[in-house]
């Protein structure tokens, strides 16, 4: 190789590397100039301190983190308002004596969404029913089983057309004996 093209080919190779830098430094301004601005008054003689302004949210509560465990709240039995998360609904209604442990009765709530079902088991009050893995048939033909137990079963990429929905009979439950018709567009 010349010495010429040698010599050229560096120099194209600093110019680019140079052009590169100066886009990436005026793309990141803002960042760069508040590095440079920290490390300046970092070295002076003057303390500053970071002052930490609370802010009150609509219902008058600080916004602030307290402590440096993200997971206290676990911990805290009225941080959910009685209910616990995954808890079997059925026992804890029971419970309190709202309802009568062997009649509770358990109905669908079918909405479509997109080419999908979504179907809320909910009882008598509204509420959605969990703590049990119930089942859905479809068409006669499919079963699908809510595994994770939260009360909703999923139904996804449906054809275009009409589903029959049955909910199949679970232990201690009175479960809606009519099948529930969808129209999915």
């Amino acid at each position: 190789m010349d010495s010429k093209v040698r010599v050229k080919a560096i120099a194209t190779i600093i110019t680019a590397v140079l052009l590169i830098l100066v886009v990436v430094y005026m793309v990141n301004e803002r960042q760069f100039s508040r590095l440079f601005r920290r490390r300046r008054t970092s070295g002076q003689a003057e303390a500053t301190v970071a002052v930490s302004v609370p802010t009150v949210n609509k219902d008058g509560v600080f916004g602030e983190q307290i402590g440096d465990d993200l997971k206290a709240f676990l911990n805290d039995d009225s941080f959910f308002d009685g209910a616990v998360p995954g808890g079997d609904t059925q026992a804890m209604n029971a419970a309190a004596g709202e309802i009568d442990p062997n009649n509770y009765a358990v109905m669908m709530s079918p909405k479509v969404v997109d080419r999908s079902i979504v179907i809320s088991l909910i009882d008598e009050s509204g509420a959605i029913v969990t703590g049990q893995g119930f089942v859905v048939e479809l068409n006669d033909l499919h079963l699908y089983k809510d595994d994770d137990r939260d009360g909703v079963i999923y139904i996804d990429e449906l054809a275009t057309g009409s589903y029959k929905l049955k909910l199949q009979e679970a232990p201690g439950f009175r479960t809606q004996a009519e099948a529930v018709t969808v129209e999915v567009n």
